[in-house]
């Protein structure tokens, strides 16, 4: 996706419904505005629309996703740390997941 202007390549990402406690993945095929490796832990995406479904993945782009933000402050908590130990330690690649 998009942010601040830069553009990233396609992504895997992990869509998922906490309440109801289902995983789906998807790739992005194209930018989407407004997601990036920048954006936080639980942003909002909402899917609308027919939505391709290739080798179990659902196909996301510009046409089919859109941004609405949110965030889930306690995975939000771990992404900053990691954020900010990998800028310190100057590596690429950090798992954010990792506490």
């Amino acid at each position: 996706g998009t942010a601040n202007g830069s553009a990233s390549p396609p992504a895997n990402n992990n869509v998922n419904d906490q309440e109801n406690d289902v995983i789906i993945y998807a790739m992005e095929t194209s930018p989407i505005t407004n997601l990036s490796t920048a954006s936080v832990p639980g942003t909002k995406i909402l899917l609308h629309g027919p939505i391709q479904i290739r080798v179990g993945l659902l196909q996301l782009s510009d046409e089919n996703a859109f941004v609405i933000g949110g965030q889930v402050p306690s995975w939000r908590d771990i992404w900053t740390k990691a954020r900010e130990k990998a800028q310190r330690e100057k590596g690429l690649g950090v798992d954010p997941t990792i506490k």
